[in-house]
C-alpha cells in the first residue's frame, strides 16, 4: 500500500514541475508580446504620412512565443498570414499549440498569405498585402 501511495506521489510531483516551453520560437523574439496600434499610412498625392490613432481599442496585436498572431482572448486572429517576414527573415507560422477559430465562421477574409513586419526598439510597421502600413508600439 506504501508502495502504490509513494508511486502516485512521486508520478504527481513529476508531471507537476515540468517545464511549459514556451520560450520563443528562432526568428519571432522581437516581435512576441503584445503591440497596441498608434499610428497608420496615409497616402495623398503620391506622398506617405502617419496619421495617429486616437481611439486604439481592440486593435492590439499579439504574437504568441511561435509567431501566431492572437486576439486578446488568446483565440487565433480570423484570415491571419500563413507567413511573416520579419525584418527582411522569412518565418513560417507553424502552431505549437491548439488554437480556437470558432469564433471565425461567419467572417469574409481577404485573405493575405505574408505579413511583412518591421521591427525597430519598440515600434512594430506591419504591412499586408498593399492596404498599407500600420505602425504599433510595445505594451
Amino acid at each position: 500500500m506504501n508502495r502504490i501511495l509513494l508511486t502516485l506521489i512521486f508520478s504527481f510531483i513529476l508531471f507537476a514541475c515540468q517545464k511549459d516551453d514556451k520560450d520563443p520560437v528562432a526568428g519571432v523574439e522581437p516581435i512576441v508580446g503584445s503591440w497596441r496600434l498608434a499610428a497608420v499610412e496615409k497616402i495623398a498625392d503620391g506622398k506617405s504620412s502617419w496619421e495617429n490613432v486616437q481611439n486604439p481599442d481592440g486593435n492590439d496585436l499579439n504574437f504568441r512565443y511561435d509567431g501566431v498572431i492572437v486576439d486578446s482572448q488568446g483565440r487565433g486572429i480570423c484570415c491571419g498570414p500563413g507567413s511573416l517576414v520579419i525584418n527582411g527573415n522569412n518565418f513560417t507560422i507553424k502552431p505549437k499549440t491548439e488554437l480556437d477559430y470558432g469564433h471565425c465562421a461567419a467572417v469574409n477574409c481577404v485573405y493575405c498569405p505574408t505579413w511583412e513586419i518591421e521591427v525597430k526598439d519598440n515600434e512594430l510597421t506591419v504591412s499586408t498585402c498593399g492596404q498599407g502600413k500600420r505602425k504599433y508600439v510595445n505594451l
